[in-house]
């Protein structure tokens, strides 16, 4: 008894937690949400993290996500069993919903976007000519403070080389200590080989890529520059041909990685492919999210007859009642479409055919 009165009580927090977590997603606040070679645009740098962290931004990118709850959590790896089919009251059919609902906000909490890490400016701390070469050249001796009041950010880590140096441990060797001393479950000291350079291609063309970016947040930190370094040559390979561009988009439209794939997209002025997508799959509420996305980080750059569709258009209205469009909201939406795809032959064959 003492055990179901105990899951019963985690149960009814948790479902505390998901109305409180709800609530604050409506609000725009990030507070749930921050918790977890190339000429193109990292996906890490002070722009980025700058409109990530902008709340009107940071929420339409949370709801372009397509959160149908059979897409969202559909099984990936296991072939589906045998469906379970059970009669419930009212009130069980309620609180099934809400613990629903709680899986899928935590299921979609998006990974964040934050600058990468700098290096110590002044990494020397001192220099004793006096142990030089009391240990071989290739060996160093690393003192990192272990108690459990410090944070990994916060833990201070040194290291003395063989000519007597002192110093402050670099960004690769805090990592290493960290995960040595308190490891992170399936976080690898060796990078493993899903983040070379041709497996990430392979990963790419293959299509099937919530793994690969699943993989990649449990292995590096937001702020590493590895992590950016993987995220941004992914990128740049999903951008390479339209083709591979939309099969990401499908790949990832039900997963929180696809509001980093979106602003990427955005920030590197690569949107119609996903506007074609869109268009395809006749999905307007989140063509009209997009093309807002559009308006607020290419505000300065918009023109005359675009920022006069703009508006004219009630963004905030349809999207907060979010109720399909009719027929004269669509016509609107696919002129805004027309005017920002530029001379994309295949946006404009499919806005024709409407």
């Amino acid at each position: 008894k003492s055990g179901a009165h105990r899951a019963h009580y985690i149960y009814e927090n948790m479902i505390k937690m998901s109305k409180i977590s709800y609530w604050l997603l409506n609000k725009h606040s990030l507070m749930i949400r921050t918790l977890s070679s190339s000429k193109s645009l990292p996906p890490g740098d002070s722009l980025s993290e700058k409109l990530f962290l902008t709340p009107r931004i940071h929420n339409l990118l949370y709801d372009i996500i397509d959160k149908t709850p059979i897409n969202v959590h559909k099984s990936k790896f296991r072939k589906p069993g045998v469906a379970k089919i059970e009669l419930m009251t009212d009130e069980q059919l309620e609180k099934a919903l809400e613990k629903s609902e709680l899986k899928t906000i935590q299921r979609l909490q998006l990974p964040p976007i934050v600058t990468a890490r700098k290096e110590v400016s002044k990494p020397v701390i001192e220099k004793d000519a006096g142990l030089d070469g009391l240990f071989a050249r290739d060996q160093k001796f690393v003192f990192a403070d272990i108690s459990q009041s410090q944070s990994n950010k916060t833990r201070n880590i040194v290291v003395r080389e063989a000519d007597g140096t002192l110093r402050h441990a670099d960004n690769a060797e805090r990592d290493r200590i960290n995960q040595t001393y308190f490891p992170i479950p399936l976080r690898t000291l060796v990078l493993p080989a899903l983040f070379r350079q041709e497996e990430i291609r392979r990963q790419v063309q293959s299509g099937d890529l919530e793994y690969f970016f699943d993989r990649a947040c449990i292995q590096f930190e937001p702020d590493d520059a590895k992590y950016h370094e993987v995220l941004r040559t992914a990128y740049d390979l999903i951008l390479s041909s339209k083709d591979t561009a939309l099969r990401a988009l499908e790949s990832l439209e039900c997963t929180r990685h696809f509001p980093g794939l979106i602003l990427y997209m955005l920030l590197n002025k690569s949107l119609n492919c996903a506007l074609l997508y869109f268009l395809k799959h006749e999905k307007f509420l989140q063509l009209l999210m997009l093309l807002q996305l559009q308006g607020f980080v290419d505000a300065g750059s918009i023109k005359d007859q675009q920022k006069k569709l703009f508006e004219a258009f009630p963004f905030e209205k349809i999207l907060t009642q979010k109720k399909p469009l009719d027929t004269d909201q669509k016509i609107k939406v696919l002129s805004l479409c027309w005017e920002f795809s530029g001379e994309d032959k295949d946006i404009q064959k499919i806005i024709k055919h409407y």
